[in-house]
């Protein structure tokens, strides 16, 4: 039987349920306002867990029972980084499917899945926020897999190897906590008898370590997929490809890392310094304010280096700029504490610029996360974020920082105290 929970806590009602089959469990959580995906992801990841994944009939029906009447909710389903190549959050094969009729919608920016209690459960592409989100946890909080039994010792031994067998091949009685199980790390979580053999080598033979308990750092079942540079640097695409659907294919040009030079100690003029340019000049920049810093970046300044490296007030910024799509954003550099240094990879996916850092060389990929009104020219403007798709920092983003793409005159015009960016060359 599933366990029911009703709390209300002050801005926040949640229901919870265990799955008796899996030892996961999930939780709906209620905001007192509209969030969209990505605010909702980064909450559920904050409190320990993902927004929730379902691969079968059964787990749809276990998540549908946590909605009331007329509820939505968002679940770990999107499309956001390659469009109409359907992935969920945790890299789980996404075979089983709960569509309504004439979903996922092909509209632009409807990139993520709602669940829809009013249809029965069914799933909807969307791009607004709703209210409600749903929360997966993993019943496996130890550092590493292997105690299936669950004993409290959390020693692994020949009892867990007895317990695996046990359940694959004599009672059938449903273990413990499946993620403990899960010793081979594969992605689905499916439990057989390569689980038996890797805790036996592990006990008995290599002493190699086993899977790690929390998702992470998945063991692909393959090979490892690489692309190779002109310079013959092979670029390892494997969590690219498997979480983000970013095929060799796709990937356009590798020139090489650093063909396209970074600017990393950008100079500036004041107004007043004689290569300071008058305000009726005509060039396009990226300007950018924050606290008392005020900074234009010319863009044919660019055009051969893609990336300015700076430091503004106290914060570490890229400024990036893509000749091609005609493409200008600004992100934080900065990852749990480290200040990463940001350069071309000399790869372009779908014809927008791979980046890649010096630190630890993952690969980073702007990715359309939705759109805003601007001010400026009264129209509406992609919003992106930098998501790492691959290396260390898989996953993660460095968040977008608030910039303009303006004509020199009319920034000037607005901030005549700005400081510009010397000519690099």
């Amino acid at each position: 039987m599933l366990l029911l929970l009703l709390i209300i806590l002050p801005g926040i009602v949640f229901g919870s349920v265990v799955d008796p089959y899996s030892g996961h469990y999930y939780e709906i959580y209620y905001t007192d306002s509209i969030i969209d995906w990505h605010q909702a992801k980064d909450t559920a990841e904050n409190m320990g867990g993902h927004l929730a994944v379902i691969t079968s009939e059964a787990e749809q029906a276990l998540v549908y029972s946590l909605l009331s009447t007329n509820d939505t909710a968002w679940i770990g389903g999107t499309d956001y980084v390659v469009e109409e190549h359907w992935i969920w959050i945790t890299g789980e094969s996404f075979a089983y499917t709960n569509w309504d009729t004439d979903e996922p919608a092909w509209i632009d920016n409807f990139d993520y899945i709602q669940i829809f209690q009013e249809d029965g459960g069914k799933w909807k592409a969307k791009s607004s926020g709703c209210r409600g989100f749903i929360v997966e946890y993993y019943c496996c909080e130890d550092e590493l897999t292997g105690n299936v039994n669950c004993d409290d010792s959390d020693v692994v031994n020949i009892f867990d190897i007895v317990r695996l067998i046990d359940y694959l091949y004599l009672s059938g009685e449903p273990l413990c906590c499946y993620d403990q199980a899960n010793v081979d790390g594969d992605l689905d979580n499916i439990i057989n008898i390569f689980d038996i053999t890797r805790l036996i080598d592990y006990l008995y033979l290599s002493n190699q370590p086993i899977a790690a308990c929390k998702p992470g750092n998945p063991v692909y079942q393959g090979d490892p997929i690489y692309i190779t540079d002109s310079t013959e640097r092979m670029w390892d695409i494997t969590h690219a490809f498997n979480f983000y659907g970013m095929d060799s294919a796709n990937f356009n040009f590798g020139f090489g890392p650093d063909a396209i030079l970074p600017i990393l100690e950008p100079k500036f003029s004041e107004p007043g310094d004689d290569d300071y340019p008058l305000p009726t000049e005509e060039f396009s920049v990226i300007g950018l304010e924050i606290g008392d810093n005020i900074r234009a970046y010319r863009t044919e300044h660019l055009n051969n280096h893609e990336i300015v490296n700076d430091l503004v007030d106290t914060q570490s910024v890229a400024v990036m700029y893509c000749p091609l799509p005609s493409l200008s954003e600004v992100y934080t550099r900065e990852m749990n504490g480290e200040v990463l240094t940001l350069s071309a990879s000399g790869w372009m996916f779908n014809y927008i610029t791979v980046f890649y850092d010096y630190e630890t060389e993952s690969l980073w990929s702007p990715t359309k996360i939705g759109t805003e009104y601007d001010t400026t020219c009264g129209c509406l403007l992609s919003v992106t974020q930098l998501l790492c798709v691959q290396g260390q920092y898989a996953g993660k983003t460095l968040s977008r920082i608030k910039s303009h793409s303006d004509q020199w005159d009319e920034w000037y015009s607005d901030f005549p105290d700005s400081w510009i960016m010397k000519d690099p060359d």
